[in-house]
């Protein structure tokens, strides 16, 4: 059903607001345990790679847009090695951060989740200001081919701000303080640098003890 561009993007603004509240709200409990992964909406490889690594990240912070290409390249350098798990981890000092990741969250209802993702990460200085970004967020939307209705619908229900919620607080729980947070095959990596220093040598020795 056609609905006017305005009241689309006023039911938007109110599902992106309310999950801003919605993922601020979590409770801290502490568990030392692995990330878990679900799903595959938010995998970006071949499911049975040997090699898992599994991301925390913002789409505010400029660290965690500072190491994508790190990971394109480690994909590349390792072809069908590798899986990515994208976990969403908003900060609470980012203004715009949960109505980000509800949005993309929602996007991957449709099947472009990572396009959406990467899309963000592109428009990270522009998103980063004092102006509400609901516009720009049905913009990628729209460009990206989803229906806007389905993703009107996503932003102002109740599931997908719970996932996003319940991915922050499964980071919480692994005592994370910061993003971004790596565990490839569950070892701890944390910000890019470190990524850059260490990522190559676990991976290279995981694939190493594979063929043991």
């Amino acid at each position: 059903m056609f609905k006017p561009k305005t009241l689309i993007t006023g039911i938007v603004l109110i599902g992106l607001c309310a999950a801003a509240v919605l993922v601020s709200r979590h409770v801290l409990q502490r568990d030392m345990g692995g990330p878990q992964t679900l799903g595959a909406v938010k995998v970006r490889g071949d499911l049975r790679a040997p090699v898992e690594i599994v991301e925390f990240s913002d789409f505010q912070c400029p660290a965690c847009q500072l190491v994508q290409p790190l990971l394109k390249s480690l994909d590349e350098k390792y072809p069908g090695q590798i899986r990515l798990v994208f976990k969403h981890f908003p900060l609470a000092g980012h203004a715009w951060s949960g109505q980000l990741h509800l949005a993309a969250e929602c996007a991957g209802e449709q099947g472009r989740f990572w396009e959406y993702h990467d899309a963000l990460y592109a428009a990270q200085k522009e998103l980063g200001g004092t102006e509400d970004p609901t516009v720009r967020l049905l913009g990628f939307a729209k460009t990206l081919g989803l229906d806007l209705d389905i993703f009107a619908v996503c932003v102002t229900g109740p599931d997908a701000a719970k996932r996003v919620t319940a991915e922050r607080a499964e980071g919480e729980k692994l005592l994370l303080r910061s993003t971004p947070t790596f565990f490839i095959n569950g070892t701890r990596v944390v910000g890019p640098r470190e990524m850059e220093s260490e990522a190559d040598k676990i991976i290279a020795k995981a694939l190493e003890e594979k063929k043991k």
